[in-house]
């Protein structure tokens, strides 16, 4: 516990000491746009999924909408060029559903992370468009499985034991400023590590065995921002 509670801190104060140091550029900064550094916050919404394979067999739940937001720092490294890590709060997950002859059964799996992407972000000149891109490092927060059976209650448990607490993937996506305050983003997401961690299982004969699961993590995000002025 000690150790994913320093984990946590580390990752918070690794995110927040990037947005503070070029915040403190924005200070002494040489530039002459006087928005050579911009500090924001956005929300919207995203939708993501898990694909896990193991074995040779692949399986992709249904989508799962959640919250995302949090805040950023846009920092002018060139002309139209500009560097922009991110601290977010992001909502994740997928839904499995079997059909057994006695009903359906459901399991939602919902997965909180703290993310901090760190992206690369070219502004189209006079046009209001931006394309951005880069890697991202998300801490597990929590995750939770949701089992539904037709006729009988939900079952809720904590699965944070099934997966591992940092998870690696990578962003692209689209900006456009609708005004030098509001914007609007899309961008796409997908996991580059399996944030399943191994268990014991037994194989076609009945022996003990390693499971080793490759769940990897996607989905798209919809968000709107606000720049401080």
């Amino acid at each position: 516990m000690l150790l994913k509670t320093k984990m946590l801190y580390s990752l918070s104060y690794v995110g927040i000491g990037m947005l503070l140091s070029l915040n403190s550029m924005a200070q002494k900064s040489n530039y002459a746009d006087v928005n050579a550094v911009v500090l924001g916050m956005k929300a919207g919404i995203n939708s993501s999924n898990l694909k896990i394979s193991q074995g040779g067999l692949s399986v992709s739940g249904s989508s799962v909408a959640g919250f995302s937001g949090g805040f950023y720092l846009q920092k002018k490294l060139a002309p139209n060029f500009f560097i922009q890590p991110e601290l977010l709060f992001e909502q994740g997950g997928t839904k499995l559903s079997v059909q057994e002859s006695t009903g359906t059964i459901t399991e939602t799996m919902a997965l909180n992370y703290l993310n901090l992407p760190i992206l690369a972000k070219y502004t189209f000149p006079n046009s209001g468009f931006s394309v951005l891109g880069g890697p991202q490092i998300g801490y597990l927060l929590s995750a939770k499985a949701t089992v539904a059976v037709t006729g009988q209650p939900e079952l809720t448990n904590s699965s944070d034991s099934s997966y591992k607490k940092v998870n690696l993937s990578f962003v692209i996506g689209a900006e456009y400023a609708i005004t030098p305050q509001f914007n609007i983003s899309l961008r796409y997401f997908g996991g580059l590590t399996t944030i399943a961690k191994s268990e014991q299982g037994y194989d076609n004969m009945g022996n003990p065995t390693t499971v080793n699961p490759d769940a990897k993590t996607s989905g798209i995000a919809l968000t709107v921002g606000y720049n401080f002025k």
